[in-house]
């Protein structure tokens, strides 16, 4: 069982730790952490009954109908700039999809990725106390399933929006080779600056209606892309110009 995946992850020097079900794949690598847990590692599993999404959201995972699985890696940069993170796996994650023939996988800032109006991942970065270790969280719909009735409109999975094979090995494969490229690029750096490129012709908010809401406040406007610290480069409707630094990024007409 995921002998190729395993071929991979060695070349890549991964650790990987596979379970049937656990609460949560990212709460797993903060034990593993906690424990001394090497890195990078790669902690996947069939069903996760507690996930976390942002924003306190919850994440199941049905047995068979989701790739769920967390990665543990030390940052590469200075403290201030690890929210970035999220965006350079957002970038490899979108860009593995396409290689394997999502030709319109997109990124939905700050951590979503969307193929044809319909939301088929997302993503949660969290950090050791100490700030030595990240976990980054992802779960991808696989195939169909019944969505709760909030989220019936907007999303969807691989099998309902391509043609790829669920083909776990295959997919985190393509993700993880990707991830290693692309975090390689930003350690050189310490940003996004040569990354911004890439991630820009990407992403589903350029141009389009856009209601940002961070902390509590919600100001609507659109994007012109993200700068070097991965924050959303966004023009209020009354012309002012701001650098959105997290939150919730709502685009108009995309579901």
């Amino acid at each position: 069982m995921f002998r190729d995946l395993k071929d991979v992850l060695d070349g890549l020097g991964y650790g990987f730790y596979y379970i049937p079900e656990t609460a949560s794949t990212n709460d797993w690598a903060a034990a593993a952490c906690r424990n001394g847990c090497g890195c990078p590692a790669l902690f996947l599993t069939d069903s996760q009954t507690k996930g976390k999404g942002r924003l306190g959201r919850s994440w199941s995972a049905e047995k068979g109908a989701s790739l769920t699985f967390s990665i543990l890696i030390r940052p590469e940069c200075i403290p201030e700039r690890i929210p970035c993170y999220t965006e350079v796996f957002g970038l490899s994650l979108c860009t593995a999809l396409r290689s394997l023939g999502v030709e319109k996988a997109m990124i939905k800032w700050p951590n979503d990725i969307v193929v044809s109006g319909k939301k088929i991942s997302g993503t949660l970065t969290e950090t050791a106390p100490d700030l030595s270790r990240i976990i980054i969280g992802t779960g991808i719909n696989l195939t169909k399933k019944a969505y709760p009735d909030e989220l019936a409109y907007k999303a969807s999975s691989l099998e309902e929006c391509s043609s790829l094979q669920p083909d776990i090995s295959c997919i985190l494969s393509a993700v993880l080779k990707n991830f290693e490229k692309d975090r390689e690029i930003f350690a050189r750096s310490g940003s996004m600056k040569d990354l911004v490129r890439r991630y820009d012709s990407l992403l589903v908010n350029i141009g389009r209606k856009t209601t940002v809401t961070e902390n509590g406040n919600s100001v609507s406007g659109r994007s012109s892309g993200i700068d070097e610290l991965g924050r959303l480069i966004f023009q209020k409707e009354n012309g002012e110009r701001i650098l959105v630094h997290s939150g919730e990024a709502s685009v108009s007409g995309i579901y």
